[in-house]
């Protein structure tokens, strides 16, 4: 095993410029600080690099996963035994007649929204509030005050994987491919029931993969712009804990959708945080893991909580709160790997 090891990282070294990291804990790159370490870790500057990683694991039958800014998925304490690809891919281009942008799915989506902002190009001004990437938001159709990007997507360039085979394509496809649901799209939907199938880690090389995506904005005056994102940061700062190791929102909320800008929830008793408050949530600890004080759907530890705690606490809260509503919390999170 030793030597077979050996054999695959030379080959990576070799393929991947000597880039390629050994042993990284993922602790570094997920929002919540936890999990184990990746055997094999390395940082794609570009869609082509993003390309040849995933060439190079294939050409090694070694698992492979695409991570951006880690916020919405929990890796195992075991860690990864494959190839962790981490997406920095950040060009874009602006098509100003069009009002349209392009750019690749590694790019923040803070950066995205503020280089839009530059040109005058708004309507996504909810995604800088969102930590990650436009590869994670466009897969998880994320979020905020009423508004979901799956409805700004014109285009995705997609890497395509044929079944029983080791050929890529990447295609282009019209927005309406990834079927955008509340915080759910065709690809999250189909890793789902590939993880449920018992299929594990190695689930990265059997569904397409987001590279980049042409997004319809909206032309509007940089100051305006700079208002309104101004206004919506305000907004979560006084809502969402601060300052601390934290998830985004854990569960979904059972409504289906999420809360819009002005509104007065009539159906606050429906929301995840109102019944996670009231099963007891902000008094429930496992581990290091805990609920935040400040918002009943967000999770947070001191920095010694397991990936386990955390996969615990979500299972524990979803016991409590089926039992005094009959309502099956979904988390937002994503857990790969091996859990109890």
């Amino acid at each position: 095993m030793k030597n077979q090891n050996s054999k695959i990282e030379s080959v990576l070294q070799e393929k991947l410029g000597g880039k390629v990291l050994l042993g990284e804990s993922l602790k570094y790159y997920t929002t919540m600080k936890v999990g184990g370490v990746a055997k094999f870790l390395y940082k794609a500057k570009d869609s082509g690099q993003v390309l040849r990683a995933i060439k190079v694991a294939l050409d090694l039958k070694l698992s492979y996963f695409i991570l951006g800014k880690g916020g919405n998925v929990i890796f195992s304490d075991d860690g990864f035994e494959g190839l962790m690809i981490v997406n920095q891919a950040s060009k874009v281009s602006f098509f100003e007649d069009k009002a349209e942008v392009w750019a690749e799915s590694g790019i923040t989506n803070g950066e995205l929204v503020m280089k839009a902002a530059e040109k005058g190009f708004g309507g996504i001004e909810f995604l800088a509030t969102i930590p990650g990437t436009l590869g994670g938001a466009l897969y998880g159709n994320v979020g905020a005050y009423g508004w979901e990007i799956g409805s700004f997507v014109k285009s995705i360039s997609l890497l395509i994987l044929p079944d029983k085979s080791k050929e890529v394509k990447v295609v282009k496809k019209p927005g309406s491919f990834l079927k955008p649901l509340y915080r759910s799209t065709i690809l999250k939907r189909l890793n789902a029931k590939i993880i449920a199938q018992g299929k594990g880690i190695s689930w990265g090389s059997f569904h397409p993969i987001i590279l980049s995506a042409t997004l319809q904005l909206q032309r509007k005056k940089p100051e305006q712009i700079a208002r309104e994102i101004g206004k919506l940061i305000e907004m979560r700062r006084k809502r969402q804990p601060q300052g601390i190791i934290s998830s985004g929102s854990t569960f979904k909320n059972p409504l289906g959708r999420s809360s819009k800008i002005d509104e007065v929830y009539k159906d606050i008793k429906k929301t995840a945080s109102y019944m996670l408050d009231n099963v007891g949530a902000k008094k429930i600890k496992v581990g290091d893991a805990r609920v935040s004080d400040r918002h009943a759907n967000f999770f947070t530890h001191s920095g010694k909580a397991t990936a386990q705690n955390i996969k615990d606490l979500v299972q524990e809260l979803q016991k409590r709160v089926y039992e005094r509503y009959e309502v099956k919390l979904d988390p937002e999170i994503e857990f790969v790997g091996k859990f109890k």
